[in-house]
């Protein structure tokens, strides 16, 4: 089953086993090569290996088996960013954001790729978006508190970060 290839791959990944966790997933792709979940698993393996050859790749086939998914759209995102290719990486996240425009998590990623690209005021709107969405979004606070304190405002920076800390 998809399940016990997932559970071989990622018992070989938690014990540092990247080609074990590879070769386990590979063959859940080869057994289920219609599955975006198959893709996914891969994907994932392949992003925590640090295999940035074929990790491209593999995110581009998990859309071609499900165009509108949107964490494969920020996975890509994310791995655009990573890769410092803010222009790509802005359009996939966009994509996901028209797709789910209520999930905080895509907005805080949207707000990293404008952090990222020296966007400073569209980072600050997007992280605070996200928070509108979601009161406790950590990952949004904590990128806030960052950028706050990037941008000279170290009183709001200090009580931005105080909150994830209460």
């Amino acid at each position: 089953t998809l399940e016990t290839h997932e559970a071989l791959a990622r018992m070989a990944m938690g014990s540092g086993e990247w080609s074990g966790a590879v070769a386990a997933a590979e063959a859940a792709r080869r057994s289920f090569p219609d599955s975006w979940e198959s893709a996914n698993l891969l994907t994932t393996i392949y992003y925590h290996a640090r295999d940035i050859a074929r990790l491209e790749a593999s995110l581009h086939a998990q859309l071609e088996l499900d165009p509108s998914n949107v964490l494969t759209l920020e996975k890509l995102a994310v791995y655009y960013r990573e890769c410092a290719r803010h222009s790509e990486a802005r359009t996939a996240i966009d994509r996901a954001i028209r797709l789910d425009a209520g999930n905080a998590r895509l907005r805080y990623q949207s707000a990293m790729i404008h952090f990222a690209m020296g966007g400073f005021a569209a980072a600050e709107a997007d992280f605070r978006t996200a928070l509108l969405l979601e009161e406790v979004h950590l990952d949004s606070l904590n990128g806030l508190g960052l950028l706050l304190a990037e941008m000279s405002r170290p009183d709001e920076a200090r009580a931005t970060l105080l909150r994830v800390v209460e």
